[in-house]
């Protein structure tokens, strides 16, 4: 019964030594904020003689998380992403009176992808959008950036104006979770 007793107490505090490390460890988590940022740059061509206005527009980036700095010194350190926010901005456009018919953007991986529609709105420099996440898009995106690789932005729609150009900026926000030990 005694041999049975000190076992259980040598258990017991085998298992508060290690649940005191790990918390121990935890406590040295570090987080930081990151942005990834991917300038779209849109091109509608001229409309030919024959077809009338076709509007159409499509655009890509990579982004490499690697570029930034911090994250690029903890790269093998991380222990979560958390996306913080989605947005673009409109930086430029070549005309006035543009609008949006309507778009696609999309974030994807070679393994991951998700996707927001962009409803019909003027186009003007300085226009803000906000991408939230009603369909589990930013789960998708801790998990694209999880891969710890580059993954691909795009945007694809039309325009009710033929022979405009524009320029999208998305930013991606990020709180990243490291452990430097």
């Amino acid at each position: 019964m005694m041999k049975t007793r000190n076992l259980l107490f040598v258990l017991i505090a085998v298992s508060l030594v290690i649940a005191g490390c790990n918390q121990a460890k935890d406590l040295a988590n570090v987080t930081f904020d990151a942005e990834f940022k991917a300038d779209l740059n849109c091109e509608v061509p001229p409309a030919s003689f024959k077809s009338g206005i076709d509007g159409a527009f499509a655009a890509s980036k990579t982004i490499n998380p690697l570029a930034d700095s911090t994250v690029e010194k903890y790269i093998d350190k991380i222990k979560s992403w958390e996306i913080t926010g989605v947005t673009g901005e409109i930086l430029s456009v070549s005309k006035e009176g543009v609008n949006l018919l309507g778009a696609e953007l999309e974030v994807f991986s070679a393994n991951h992808s998700t996707a927001w529609h962009i409803p019909a709105t003027a186009l003007f420099v300085g226009q803000k959008i906000t991408f939230d996440n009603g369909n589990g898009q930013w789960d998708t995106i801790d998990a694209i950036l999880g891969e710890k690789d580059v993954f691909t932005v795009s945007v694809n729609g039309s325009t009710d104006q033929d022979d405009v150009t524009f320029v999208i900026r998305l930013i991606i926000k990020t709180r990243v979770t490291v452990n430097p030990l």
